[in-house]
C-alpha cells in the first residue's frame, strides 16, 4: 500500500497533451476501470492522456490485506482519505513535470470525495468533476446499516457517535473551501442513489456555491451511465482540457 499505482493511457505520438486524472470508487482499482469509467472515449474524443489513480487499499495496493477502506474504523477512514489526497497530488505533480497543459480530474463515489478534496487544495486544475460524490463517510455507513438491519444494529456500530462523526468531518470536502474557480467545478448525482444519497451530492453543490450539476435517473450503480459520461466529456471540453 505504500507504493502508489496508476494506469496510463497515453497517445502514441510525442505531442504535448492535456491530462485527465480519473479516480475510481470503492472496491475498484484494477485496469478494467479504464473501460468501466469511460476513459477510452475521453482519451479518443478529447485527445487527452489519462491517468487512473489506484486508491489506498484497492487494486494491487489491497490484495494482500483485508482491511477495508472505507470501513468501520473511523481512524482508518481518515488516514485513507488523507493518503488518497496525498497520492493524487503526487500524481498531479508528476504530470505537471511532463506538461504545462491543463489537468482535469474526474472521480466517482469514493473517488468523487477525493476529487472534491483536490478542488480545495489544487487551484490550478483545469476542472474537477465529482460524480456521485461521497461527502460524509459516517452517514453513508450509518444509513447502509440502518436500511439493512435497523436502528438497533446501527446503535451497536457507533458510526454516529461524536468521535466518528468528527473524524468523518475532517475527511469531507464540506470542511474545506474550494479553490478551483467556480466555472471549473462540476457535479453529477443520481436521484435514486441509496448508498451515497442525493443529499450528499446536493450538500457538495451548495458548498461549492451551486456550480453546474446534472441529475441522473437511477441509483449508485445502475443509472444513466452514458449521460454521465457525456457530462464529464462536456465538462472537460468546456474547461479547455482537450487536445482537439
Amino acid at each position: 500500500n505504500e507504493r502508489v499505482h496508476a494506469y496510463l493511457l497515453r497517445h502514441d505520438d510525442e505531442a504535448d497533451r492535456p491530462w485527465a486524472v480519473v479516480i475510481h470508487g470503492h472496491r475498484m482499482g484494477e485496469s478494467r476501470d479504464i473501460r468501466f469509467l469511460g476513459s477510452r472515449p475521453l482519451h479518443r474524443d478529447l485527445g487527452v492522456n489519462v491517468a487512473h489513480l489506484v486508491l489506498p487499499m484497492h487494486g494491487p495496493r489491497g490484495r494482500m490485506d483485508a482491511h477495508a477502506f472505507p470501513g468501520a474504523d473511523p481512524v482508518a477512514n481518515l488516514l485513507g482519505v488523507t493518503q488518497s489526497v496525498s497520492d493524487a497530488r503526487a500524481l498531479i505533480a508528476w504530470i505537471r513535470s511532463e506538461t504545462h497543459l491543463p489537468i482535469g480530474v474526474f472521480g466517482i463515489s469514493l473517488g468523487g470525495l477525493v476529487t472534491s478534496m483536490l478542488g480545495a487544495f489544487e487551484p490550478d486544475l483545469g476542472c474537477v468533476v465529482a460524480g456521485l460524490p461521497l461527502t460524509n463517510i459516517a452517514m453513508m455507513l450509518a444509513m447502509t446499516v440502518k436500511s439493512r438491519w435497523g436502528d438497533e444494529a446501527l446503535a451497536e456500530t457507533h458510526f454516529l457517535d461524536p468521535g466518528p462523526v468528527q473524524l468523518s468531518g475532517l475527511a469531507s470536502p464540506l470542511s474545506y473551501a474550494p479553490v478551483v474557480p467556480h466555472d471549473r467545478r462540476f457535479i453529477y448525482g443520481a436521484v435514486g442513489d441509496r448508498l451515497v444519497t442525493a443529499r450528499q451530492a446536493e450538500a457538495l453543490w451548495r458548498h461549492w456555491d451551486e456550480p453546474t450539476i446534472q441529475w441522473l435517473h437511477g441509483g449508485h450503480i445502475l443509472n444513466n451511465v452514458r449521460a454521465g459520461r457525456r457530462f464529464v466529456t462536456r465538462a472537460f471540453a468546456a474547461s479547455g482540457v482537450s487536445g482537439r
